[in-house]
């Protein structure tokens, strides 16, 4: 029989594992986040470069915005 998965508990007595425990959670959390967006982002990609002008991708658009703007 396979033993299952232990989370740490919520308590910890020791406060840098419990700092610690919780940077991981937030820090996944976040990676998490950004994955789903560069998935977004490469759809947007893929539906830009079969519509309007597929000599001007995503990305570019966006450099070039953020470079007029400063």
């Amino acid at each position: 029989m396979k033993k299952t998965h232990d989370e740490l508990p919520t308590e910890l007595d020791d406060p840098l594992m419990a700092f610690l425990n919780q940077s991981i959670k937030v820090a996944v959390k976040l990676l998490a986040i950004l994955m789903v967006l560069v998935i977004f982002w490469s759809v947007a990609e893929g539906a830009n470069l079969k519509t309007l002008n597929p000599s001007i991708s995503l990305a570019k658009r966006l450099s070039n915005h953020i470079n007029m703007s400063n």
